[in-house]
């Protein structure tokens, strides 16, 4: 009776494994859409701010100009706030992206405060019109939400007992 059980207990945990693994995949296809439009909305809305404060005080050319390179300035300040903090997040990522799927442990590269640091620090890079863009962070914030969404699906039957 027990292998019964336990056979049936496999059986339910390999169906809901399979069946979890497809819909985590396709979550995370969404969840990375998301994510993306969030960066581009507020990179747009940061960059429409500055442009309209700027274009202000146009009458004045040099004061205009000012204006615009000094809030460019700013952003660039606010953005390295999350490099000083979590160093990785520095450059594209697609470095660690290759160094990770070829096997290569690099430590906080894939942590939840690596990908918010690299799209906080996205955002305010492209609003200040610096010549970047996304696809590079974005790779690494697929592997980060990658890294860390596997941990919902149960490799045992007893992890699963422990999720409910």
């Amino acid at each position: 009776a027990t292998v019964d059980n336990a056979g049936k207990a496999t059986s339910e945990l390999e169906k809901i494994r399979r069946y979890g693994t497809r819909i985590l995949v396709i979550l995370i296809g969404v969840v990375m859409a998301l994510i993306g439009y969030a960066i581009v909305s507020a990179s747009d809305y940061l960059q429409k701010v500055k442009i309209n404060y700027a274009q202000s005080y146009m009458p004045d050319v040099v004061k205009g100009f000012g204006i615009h390179v000094g809030l460019s300035l700013a952003y660039i300040t606010i953005a390295f706030i999350p490099v000083a903090y979590c160093p990785i997040v520095a450059g594209s990522g697609i470095d660690y992206a290759k160094a990770i799927l070829n096997g290569v442990n690099v430590p906080e590269a894939t942590t939840l405060t690596t990908l918010f640091c690299k799209a906080f620090g996205i955002v305010f890079t492209s609003a200040a019109s610096l010549p970047v863009g996304i696809e590079g962070p974005m790779i690494h914030a697929g592997l980060c939400l990658g890294a860390n969404a596997w941990k919902v699906i149960p490799r045992s039957v007893h992890s699963f007992d422990t999720l409910f």
